[in-house]
């Protein structure tokens, strides 16, 4: 596990931890050529949360990590409401073609680039 990385412990199917969000949820694949949904919630019984008699956000910086483990390219480019097929993308510096889009995970500082295709002559 990296330093830097917020403790996160697993609880099913069997309690372990400390556990890397990314090593624990980056490697999650749908089926092969089909699509796949994936839900990430944090909740408490109550809908409340209060620690040392302070309300606040339930989520934190692992919660933050495993949502950035779950994410994809193709996330990204849909919710930023782009038809697939209307841009061109890039992460760091490097391609990706369409059909790596949904394969492709994002982490923390990940530079993205989108852009329209010139064509024609």
């Amino acid at each position: 596990m990296r330093a830097s990385t917020p403790v996160l412990h697993r609880l099913l199917p069997a309690p372990e931890g400390p556990v890397d969000p990314l090593e624990a949820y980056g490697g999650l694949a749908g089926p092969a050529g089909r699509p796949a949904v994936r839900v990430n919630m944090i909740a408490s019984l109550d809908g409340a949360a209060v620690v040392d008699g302070v309300s606040g956000g339930l989520g934190g910086p692992p919660d933050r990590l495993v949502y950035l483990a779950l994410r994809t390219l193709a996330d990204v480019v849909a919710s930023l409401g782009h038809a697939p097929e209307a841009v061109s993308t890039a992460v760091n510096g490097a391609f990706v073609a369409r059909p790596a889009r949904a394969t492709q995970r994002l982490a923390e500082g990940d530079q993205v680039l989108l852009f329209q295709p010139i064509v024609g002559g």
